[in-house]
């Protein structure tokens, strides 16, 4: 570790590590409901959103929807099902004392999320974009963490090098990915896991994380 370059910059999923993932809950949810496979209905949804042009704000809302009824036959109001989606996204309180902790040990701090304008909505709830000195959304960025010029531009904006940087998402693919990139990167598992994994690579995060202290921005 001792020639490990320090870690001056963290990019950090938003759901699935900062709030619980309510895309996955949300969309098994509703098939369950429908009796129709939520794995299956989950797969559809994940390749629409990324196909479809919404996730990165090439396409209205409706477009996803329209096609995941077409293709997994997830049917109802879309306001209903948004509704029911954005409620599973439930922030996590301790995740945000360690995005404070890390931004008070000297360090930028910057979500990286495939996100649509839902963020935005998620935002006006919880108010957690003070928290990060940046928020790169693939809706407003227009490219998405399959793309490794997300990483490129996320790093870029921020004055980073891959060698300085922690990703912590829970997707192996953008894990795996920001790897071969030259990041150091862990896969979220759980809050638990996590805050180990984090204090092997940031030892000076042992103490906070041991008694920390909760810092609104």
């Amino acid at each position: 570790m001792a020639d490990t370059p320090r870690i001056t910059t963290v990019l950090i999923d938003f759901g699935g590590v900062i709030a619980e993932e309510g895309f996955v809950n949300g969309l098994k949810g509703m098939a369950d409901v429908q009796g129709l496979d939520p794995d299956a209905v989950f797969h559809e949804a994940v390749e629409i959103m990324y196909g479809c042009g919404y996730l990165v704000g090439q396409a209205p809302e409706h477009v996803f929807w329209d096609e995941l009824e077409k293709r997994a036959g997830l049917n109802g109001d879309m306001q209903a099902k948004r509704e029911k989606l954005l409620s599973g996204f439930i922030v996590r309180p301790r995740m945000l004392e360690i995005v404070s902790m890390l931004a008070a040990q000297g360090r930028t701090v910057a979500m990286l999320s495939d996100q649509t304008d839902w963020l935005d909505e998620l935002n006006k709830k919880y108010d957690v974009f003070p928290y990060f000195h940046r928020v790169f959304n693939s809706f407003h960025e227009g490219m998405s963490k399959r793309q490794p010029e997300f990483f490129h531009h996320a790093l870029q904006e921020l004055g980073a090098t891959p060698q300085e940087t922690l990703f912590i998402d829970d997707s192996t693919q953008h894990v795996a990915l920001s790897r071969t990139l030259g990041l150091t990167a862990i896969h979220f598992d759980s809050v638990v896991q996590m805050e180990k994994e984090l204090s092997e690579i940031c030892p000076d995060m042992r103490p906070l994380l041991e008694q920390p202290p909760y810092c609104r921005p």
